[in-house]
């Protein structure tokens, strides 16, 4: 890790080769989690020195704003086309940029707007009681900045949004998720939900309350789905029970059954009804194998930012290609905005 004094060649970010032989700035402190910062409170209520491995303090109080971390890790050939999802999980103060071997996560900024700068601060501040837990923000999109053998994760530290801040937090984990398939693989009809079952339509801020909200699915593939234990978790929480879903077809998972049902008039098949809330200001989406299988199907954050008339004024959020590949339910551009038909209608 390095505070910078000046500007430093864009290779730092992973793009191309450069020499960090000597980015070991700051105190080294033991038995830590890794994360980088410092703590003018060590004895708050909430403070950071539980996580802080390399303590910048000296360097950065009343000083800078800015921390560059590089990150290098290794993924094995025999996995790489197994790995089917990231996540970034980040405990920060006050913002940061990520870059994967060079490629700027889009989807994996917190709290700074423009061009960055090696000077550059935050732009606003996050919670101390929130820095000090994982936020998990989905980057499958970015599979494919993989490598196989050599790979390195670079976060850009923003503290702020003065130099004097009393603290300052980077934390990051990088978590994937391994599908692996063969021949004997015993769950065949797995094969075929990860294929073939994909969510279209996110009711998730209905105008006359959440008890109007509701999620599609539609069956993209050419033969038929068992969905048994098939489950919706983190946003809401939800198991199938024994039923097929044909070719084409679609099915849906309500709030409220009987306010869905006298509502939009819809044939659509209900599964059932969810317990939870779809959050109206956007939230993660997990959609697994059956158990004992821990494998997504799908797994995106929509967000309430995307599309104004999906946020409490009638429009649904519907996906424009189910056939696209699934890290691209991450994308805003992937879905748009529309009149609801639940179940296709």
């Amino acid at each position: 890790m390095r505070v910078p004094t000046d500007a430093i060649i864009d290779n730092w970010k992973g793009g191309a080769a450069f020499d960090d032989s000597d980015w070991n700035d700051g105190t080294f402190v033991s038995g830590k989690t890794g994360g980088v910062g410092y703590e003018n409170n060590p004895g708050g209520t909430i403070n950071y020195t539980a996580f802080i491995s390399r303590d910048v303090k000296s360097l950065m109080y009343n000083i800078s704003g800015t921390c560059y971390i590089r990150i290098p890790f290794i993924v094995n050939t025999n996995i790489i086309n197994d790995i089917t999802s990231l996540t970034l999980k980040m405990r920060y103060d006050d913002g940061f940029l990520a870059y994967l071997n060079g490629t700027p996560l889009e989807t994996a900024i917190r709290n700074f707007t423009g061009t960055p700068a090696w000077n550059s601060l935050a732009t606003s501040t996050h919670a101390d009681s929130d820095a000090v837990n994982f936020e998990q923000i989905p980057i499958s999109a970015y599979l494919g900045a993989l490598r196989s053998g050599s790979n390195i994760l670079v976060i850009h530290g923003l503290n702020g949004t003065t130099t004097t801040s009393s603290d300052f937090l980077i934390s990051p984990e990088l978590e994937a998720t391994i599908t692996e398939l063969n021949e004997a693989f015993p769950y065949p009809e797995a094969l075929k939900l990860l294929d073939g079952l994909r969510i279209t339509e996110l009711m998730y801020h209905a105008p006359d309350g959440s008890e109007y909200d509701y999620i599609e699915l539609y069956n993209i593939s050419d033969t038929t789905l068992y969905l048994n234990g098939v489950r919706l978790a983190e946003g809401i929480d939800f198991t199938f029970p024994p039923m097929t879903l044909a070719s084409g077809h679609y099915v849906v998972v309500v709030s409220n059954i009987a306010t869905f049902q006298s509502y939009y008039h819809s044939s659509a098949t209900i599964a059932g009804q969810y317990s939870g809330n779809l959050s109206n200001a956007g939230e993660n989406i997990v959609l697994q194998l059956p158990w004992p299988l821990e494998a997504a199907i799908l797994r995106f954050q929509y967000s309430d930012t995307w599309y104004p008339t999906t946020n409490g004024t009638g429009d649904s959020l519907t996906i424009h290609d189910p056939s696209a590949p699934p890290a691209m339910w991450d994308w805003p551009e992937s879905w748009h905005p529309a009149s609801p038909t639940p179940g296709g209608l």
